[in-house]
Parts: C-alpha cells; sequence; structure tokens
C-alpha cells in the first residue's frame, strides 16, 4: 500500500508546471504570432525587389541616336577626297566584314490567296513542286457557287424575257399611235368634205334645198368633228401609254444590266473556288490541307493563304548587320555569300537596298543582298554567311591593276567617326562636356563624358572619344537627370 502511495505521489509531481518550462512556452507562442508578419515583410521585399523600379517616377525624355559615318583620309569624315566605286572586277576588293543571315525571296514570297471563303476539298501540289503561272493549286467545294451561278443565269433569262415583252409593247404602242393618226387623216378629209358640203347647202338655202337637207348637212359636220377630236384624244392616250412603256423599258434595261452583274459575280466566285498560283515558281510552303476551312477578313492574317511561292532566279540573301559596320555600306556594294548547302562556292550578289529600320534588341540594321545567277536547288530560309567587300577608293589612291581591276592606296576608308547632337552637349565641371546615354536596359541614363573634335556642323559635333556606334543620347528632357535616372520616351 505504502508503494502505491509513493507512486501516485511521483506521478502527480510530474504532472505539476515546472516553473523552467513557462519562458520555452511563451517564446513558442511569440514566434508562431510573428510567423505571418515575417511572411508580409518578405512579400513585400519581393515586390520591391521585383517591381521597385516600376514605382519610381520617370522623367520624360526625347532621345536621339548618334549619327555614324565612315572616316576618310585625315580622319574627317565628310572631308578629303571623294569616294568613288571600284571599277573594273568588283568582287577583287578585300572584305570588309562578315556577317550571318538567311535566303529569302526577292523582293518577297508570292502568296496564293483564296479569294474566296469555303471548305477545302482538293490539294493539286505538294511543297517544293514547281507551278506555272494559273496552275490549280487548290480547290474549294463549289456546290453552293454553283447554285448561286445557276440562279444568276436563270435571272438573267428572266430579265432579258421582260425587256424584249417591255419592248415590244412599246412598238405595239407606236404602232397602234401611227394607225390612229392615219384614222384622222381620213377623218379630217370626211370633215372638210362635209364642210364643204354644209356651205353650199347654206349658199344655196331654202330657194333651192329643203330645209330638212341643210339642217342633216350641219348635223353631219358637226359629228364628224367630234369624231375627229375623239381621234385625237385617243392618239394622245396612246401617246402617253407610250411614255409610260418606254419607262418600264428602261427599267427593264436597268434590271437586265444589274442582273448581267449578278451573273459575272456568281461566276467570279464559281471560279475563284479553284485558287490558283499567282506567277510561275515553285511551292515554298503549303498553308492548306483537304477539309481546311479558308475565311476571308479574319483576325488571322493567313487565313486565306492557301501557299506561299518562291521564284528561283529571284532570291536574295537577308543580312544582320552590327551597326558599327553598317555605316560602310551603299546600295550596289559587291559582296559574296556562302552556305552549307552551297559546299563551299560562294555566290556574288550586291546590295539591293538598306531597311529604313534598326533592330534595337540586337542593334543591327537589315541589308538586302540580291544574288545574282542563284543556282537551282537554292532554297529560301537557307542560312548563309555575307562578306562585304570594299568597292569603294579615294580619288587620291587610285591606282590602275591588271585588267582594269582599280586597286586602293592607302587614303580609302579608315574606320568610323560619330557625331552626336549638339542638344546633346551638357557642360561638366572639367574642360570637356558630358551627354546623358541610354543604357543597354533602355530605362535608364548613363553619365558619360565625351571629348570633342572641334568640328561642327548642321546641329551635330564630331567626337573623338566617349561615344560607341548605336548609341542614343538624350536630346530634352523634363527635369534634372542623375546617374541611373529612370526615364520614358
Amino acid at each position: 500500500m505504502e508503494d502505491k502511495l509513493q507512486a501516485l505521489s511521483r506521478s502527480r509531481d510530474r504532472e505539476k508546471p515546472s516553473p523552467n518550462n513557462k519562458p520555452t512556452r511563451r517564446w513558442r507562442q511569440t514566434a508562431v504570432a510573428g510567423i505571418p508578419w515575417i511572411l508580409a515583410v518578405i512579400a513585400v521585399l519581393l515586390v520591391l525587389i521585383l517591381f521597385g523600379e516600376r514605382m519610381l517616377p520617370a522623367t520624360s525624355v526625347v532621345v536621339e541616336p548618334v549619327v555614324t559615318l565612315p572616316e576618310t583620309k585625315g580622319g574627317n569624315p565628310t572631308g578629303g577626297a571623294v569616294l568613288e566605286t571600284r571599277t573594273g572586277n568588283p568582287y577583287a576588293g578585300t572584305a570588309l566584314f562578315q556577317a550571318s543571315g538567311w535566303i529569302e525571296a526577292d523582293p518577297y514570297p508570292h502568296r496564293a490567296t483564296a479569294l474566296a471563303g469555303g471548305i477545302v476539298d482538293r490539294v493539286h501540289v505538294l511543297e517544293g513542286q514547281s507551278v506555272r503561272a494559273g496552275d490549280p493549286i487548290a480547290t474549294l467545294i463549289d456546290d453552293d457557287s454553283e447554285l448561286r451561278l445557276n440562279m444568276a443565269e436563270a435571272n438573267l433569262s428572266a430579265a432579258k424575257a421582260a425587256l424584249d415583252a417591255a419592248a415590244s409593247e412599246q412598238e405595239l404602242a407606236h404602232a397602234r399611235i401611227e394607225s390612229m393618226q392615219q384614222q384622222i387623216e381620213v377623218a379630217e378629209a370626211r370633215r372638210q368634205e362635209l364642210s364643204d358640203l354644209a356651205i353650199r347647202a347654206e349658199d344655196l338655202g331654202p330657194e333651192v334645198l329643203a330645209e330638212q337637207e341643210i339642217i342633216q348637212a350641219g348635223l353631219r359636220l358637226r359629228t364628224q368633228e367630234q369624231t375627229v377630236e375623239a381621234l385625237k384624244a385617243q392618239v394622245l392616250e396612246r401617246e402617253l401609254e407610250a411614255q409610260r412603256l418606254g419607262g418600264q423599258l428602261r427599267v427593264r434595261s436597268s434590271l437586265l444590266a444589274e442582273a448581267q452583274v449578278r451573273l459575272r459575280e456568281a461566276q467570279l466566285e464559281f471560279d475563284r473556288m479553284i485558287v490558283r498560283a499567282p506567277v510561275d515558281g515553285i511551292i515554298q510552303r503549303l498553308m492548306v490541307a483537304p477539309g481546311q476551312k479558308k475565311v476571308l477578313m479574319a483576325d488571322n492574317p493567313e487565313s486565306a493563304t492557301v501557299a506561299i511561292l518562291f521564284q528561283p532566279e529571284k532570291l536574295q540573301a537577308r543580312i544582320d548587320v552590327p551597326i558599327a559596320e553598317a555605316a560602310r555600306l551603299s546600295p550596289g556594294q559587291a559582296v559574296l555569300v556562302e552556305s552549307e548547302f552551297l559546299g563551299g562556292v560562294e555566290l556574288k550578289g550586291h546590295i539591293q537596298r538598306i531597311v529604313g529600320e534598326a533592330d534595337l534588341q540586337r542593334n543591327t540594321l537589315q541589308v538586302k543582298v540580291r544574288i545574282d545567277n542563284p543556282p537551282a536547288g537554292l532554297r529560301p530560309e537557307i542560312l548563309c554567311r555575307a562578306r562585304f567587300l570594299d568597292t569603294r577608293v579615294t580619288d587620291s589612291s587610285i591606282q590602275s591593276g591588271p585588267e582594269g581591276v582599280v586597286e586602293s592606296g592607302t587614303g580609302g576608308a579608315r574606320g568610323l567617326s560619330v557625331l552626336v547632337p549638339t542638344l546633346a552637349l551638357y557642360d561638366g565641371s572639367g574642360p570637356e562636356p558630358f551627354v546623358w546615354v541610354v543604357d543597354e536596359s533602355g530605362r535608364r541614363t548613363e553619365r558619360r563624358q565625351v571629348r570633342l573634335a572641334g568640328e561642327e556642323r548642321d546641329g551635330y559635333a564630331l567626337v573623338r572619344e566617349g561615344l560607341r556606334p548605336g548609341d542614343r543620347v538624350v536630346v530634352k528632357t523634363s527635369s534634372e537627370l542623375r546617374e541611373g535616372s529612370r526615364i520614358q520616351y
């Protein structure tokens, strides 16, 4: 019994809270209660880190790119000897630089487009197949358009019949008018005759003729006069009827013309059920399959395109040229194009045009190089590499080489010169000015010290150091800028 009481006492002692455990429990309770606040602080910090930049006010600015020009002899970007085009073999010049790109149609691919909406019934060609202009590429289901064509033909026949009937009625009305006019002439002659008889009867008087005969002669004259007037009234009525029939004839003619237009529309719609090749060429991409729906005037610009074609004799290379090198290019400049597809063979070409807008993300300018005499089998979208040749020399450096090839001396194009708008120059604490340059992100400013060459022209100053081709500078700002200021333009 005593052992049981001692065991019960020890168990109660263990159940009693120890004074040393109270701080531990309070700390745990405090930590649990503070977890939401810690999570909220972390969320706020993440928002500030990710989006804090957007919360800062941006300064409105006007940005202009620097101008890059080739530097000729003497370091003058525009002075010195005048550049001329190399004569003789233009592909004998030295390579200025290389750039990559791909082959594409010159000047653009041709699209075979469904000019009427519908469901594709049959496809007549495959990708890579040669076609002639007018060859069928795909056929749409034409049951509905054929019915509309038959309806238009029937309406045209009905309009022609109605016009013929109106014309016949008008001819009949004119014939009746002519007949009644002849009757009027006969009636007028009879009236004149009766008038003469009545006058003679009046002249003879009752001494010679009976009074009854004189009265009858006058009555016959008045009756004939009324007959003539009635015939004239009928002629007038017939003429009005003829005018009405003439109006109906004109309406029928208009309806006939409308029916002819409807027939041409139905015929055109029926003919458009066959999508044909617009030019001689090769199917580059087939964008249709049997059962597919083609829709006109949809949001997708290719919703009505059936196939894309290219002409194998008209190909060009689209080359992305770095901005730093683009200033040394000009239309007509010789280019050599090579590709793994060609197996080491270089194709001759020349710059056809330089596009009007640069790629800000890649800092490149797109150049179109026309390929002279493309080989058979060359296809669009094949990767290639172009070598741009130096085909320009200065007057002071032209030397006659063998076979009429012009060789250049030391006065040719040597590098690039950068010109900055004078509005972008700010006077700093030092002897040289500084400019605000847009950084690579395009959202913040970078202060950059520049050294000028002392030459200005048309609002631009020649820069010796501090700027690179492709840089963009701030020429106007709504408020004061600082290093790393957030901007918008």
